[in-house]
């Protein structure tokens, strides 16, 4: 009888860890996962990493295989990524020790598509087309830098942003990005979405950004205001 009562308490432990593991990505070193079976419309991955292995998180386009976005998730990492339609998530372990990421997906939609652009006038014997009219398919390659976030402080620094991420920066910890040239960093204060930093060519390739700084002094500005 206690042989029976052990052996179904070691298959309901055993089951329990499988449901429990099935949402956990187990990256070996020097390797990557790229994520499968997630909805191919655009979804939301919830990344949470509780080991001292760093992992980079990139976004590629799955016609050009180009990075879209992408970022570090360090010690006791967790974020929110938005993989948009046409895109795939990947998962790097460059170290030499294999990394754990607990993740989970559910699917979003944006709640407006951008407006279609205008067709062009047809170009005049008088007056011929200029720079400015030339076609939608010589439009100007996005530009993003790479950079790193840093929280210097004792607490977690939650960020916002749009339809990239919402990080939150880990305690005493880096936080490399790749973001375009105009994207907005956000913050919550005073029970509103607030502007911390907009990417400019200003931040060059390497930067690094102490948050704790930027946050307090943003804070303060916004107190002064009438």
């Amino acid at each position: 009888m206690r042989f029976y009562y052990l052996c179904s308490l070691a298959i309901a432990m055993c089951m329990m860890s499988c449901s429990t593991s099935k949402d956990a990505v187990v990256i070996p070193a020097q390797s990557k996962h790229t994520v499968v079976n997630a909805p191919t419309d655009g979804y939301v991955a919830v990344l949470d990493k509780r080991n001292v292995t760093d992992v980079d998180v990139r976004v590629l386009s799955t016609e050009t295989g180009e990075q879209v976005k992408g970022f570090g998730l360090g010690l006791a990492g967790n974020v929110e990524v938005y993989v948009d339609k046409g895109t795939e998530l990947v998962l790097e372990n460059n170290s030499d020790r294999k990394a754990r990421v607990k993740m989970k997906t559910r699917a979003y939609s944006k709640t407006a598509a951008p407006e279609a652009p205008s067709p062009p006038s047809p170009p005049s014997s008088i007056n011929p087309p200029t720079a400015k009219e030339a076609p939608a398919t010589q439009q100007k390659k996005v530009e993003y830098i790479e950079f790193t976030l840093r929280n210097p402080g004792l607490k977690s620094i939650p960020l916002i942003i749009p339809s990239v991420m919402n990080p939150n920066l880990s305690p005493n910890s880096r936080s490399g990005v790749s973001l375009k040239i105009g994207q907005e960093i956000l913050f919550r204060y005073k029970g509103k979405k607030r502007v911390l930093l907009t990417v400019t060519d200003a931040i060059q390739n390497g930067d690094e950004i102490d948050v704790k700084a930027l946050l307090e002094k943003r804070k303060a500005e916004i107190d002064q205001e009438k």
